[in-house]
């Protein structure tokens, strides 16, 4: 869902990841990217997320300056069991691929802004050096199978076009930083689009459908974190997904489900406030299921925790915080950073009959300030098993736990 930073801090860990220098990016802190922070000198604020508002696109698929923080979000679950190749690209069947085997893969792009003022526009003749924002972008692959989890984190300013979410000229829609990036496959639409990621750890080629519409989070999109603070929220819940992953010197073609979260605000977290829990899972009956757990600083669950129950029809259901329950059953120390997570989550939602245990397909899933990355947080696959109206059911998807250290 999120994990983000404030002005100050993100020149530094700009500047040190342009450096190759860690200290400044290893000072951040949740409390500074999601808190309340001051405007910029000379009076300017940054609006705030306080009533629902009727969303238009393609335009909210871009940037909002005016708001400080923001994020373009995709996970999914890929595997190689019963995908012909007639689809791939002339680049990809051309790679060697092994099929001996069902491999299935996990994958996370997430591309955050952060303002660095509150410009609604800027003027038509302003220079292309010019950076009215920072970009960093997190990705990830969870090799199931073999148990490895590759990750990488960049950063760019969006002057001379480095990085961006935009609608370009010939009406299609972009989000990128550098050669990792999203694109819509039809002018003023977001889908289908395709996601191309290409780094020495892995490659990620996949192109993406929505199977249901659109679903508004919260209160037709607002989505009340404390009693002070929201942010707008949308989500397409389940993406057909089809294309290749290459890793470790093969390409393996692959299907399977995504999700897209999309989220901006100015600040999220309130002063008692420490984390949260996020769950969005894909059930076998074609129904899915997202729930976030905001925590308060002596752990208890918090009254603006909240989710949505999305049925294989795509009509979805408000799910506020009295009507579902979440328990940790089991945990997982990190030998990096030494903070102890729950793996391992019993979930229940009484009014849709479900009860379901949640675990994480690999356990070491961290992002750690140890390991050089600027949160310490915990953002992976999971499996989940269970009953829904009385009958066993299954499913997968993506957990995210912050706050724990």
């Amino acid at each position: 869902m999120w994990s983000r930073c404030c002005q100050c801090f993100i020149l530094l860990a700009f500047s040190s990841a342009i450096s190759a220098a860690n200290p400044a990016i290893n000072s951040l802190s949740l409390k500074s990217v999601l808190g309340e922070q001051p405007g910029p000198q000379g009076g300017a604020v940054f609006e705030k997320a306080v009533r629902p508002m009727e969303f238009h696109f393609p335009r909210d698929h871009l940037a909002h300056q005016a708001y400080k923080t923001e994020w373009w979000y995709f996970t999914g679950i890929v595997s190689t069991g019963n995908v012909s190749t007639g689809n791939l690209s002339e680049q990809d069947s051309d790679q060697e691929s092994d099929q001996d085997s069902d491999q299935a893969f996990a994958y996370q792009f997430t591309l955050f802004r952060f303002a660095l003022h509150p410009e609604k526009n800027l003027p038509g003749n302003a220079s292309a050096w010019r950076s009215s924002n920072i970009y960093m972008a997190h990705i990830a692959l969870t090799d199931i199978k073999q148990g490895k989890f590759y990750q990488r984190e960049r950063f760019s300013r969006d002057g001379l076009a480095l990085a961006g979410a935009e609608k370009k000229d010939d009406g299609f829609v972009q989000f990128w930083l550098h050669d990792w990036q999203a694109k819509s496959l039809l002018p003023e639409r977001l889908f289908p689009l395709t996601l191309n990621i290409q780094d020495p750890q892995f490659t990620l080629n996949l192109q993406l459908e929505a199977s249901k519409p659109m679903v508004l989070n919260g209160d037709q999109g607002l989505s009340q974190k404390s009693a002070e603070h929201a942010s707008y929220y949308y989500s397409y819940t389940r993406l057909l997904s089809r294309g290749s992953i290459q890793t470790g010197g093969k390409t393996f073609p692959v299907s399977g489900n995504s999700w897209f979260d999309r989220e901006w605000s100015t600040s999220s977290l309130g002063e008692d406030q420490q984390g949260w829990d996020w769950f969005a899972l894909h059930l076998d009956d074609g129904s899915d299921l997202m729930l976030y757990q905001m925590r308060k600083k002596n752990g208890s669950k918090d009254i603006y925790s909240s989710g949505t129950f999305v049925d294989s029809l795509g009509n979805s259901k408000k799910l506020p915080a009295g009507q579902f329950q979440l328990q940790a059953i089991d945990f997982w120390q990190s030998p990096a950073s030494g903070i102890r997570y729950p793996v391992k989550w019993q979930l229940l939602v009484p009014d849709q009959n479900i009860k379901l245990t949640v675990a994480a397909q690999v356990k070491q899933q961290e992002w750690s300030k140890a390991d050089g990355f600027s949160f310490n947080y915990w953002e992976g696959a999971v499996k989940v098993s269970g009953i829904k109206d009385h009958q066993p059911i299954s499913g997968s998807g993506y957990l995210e736990m912050t706050g724990y250290d």
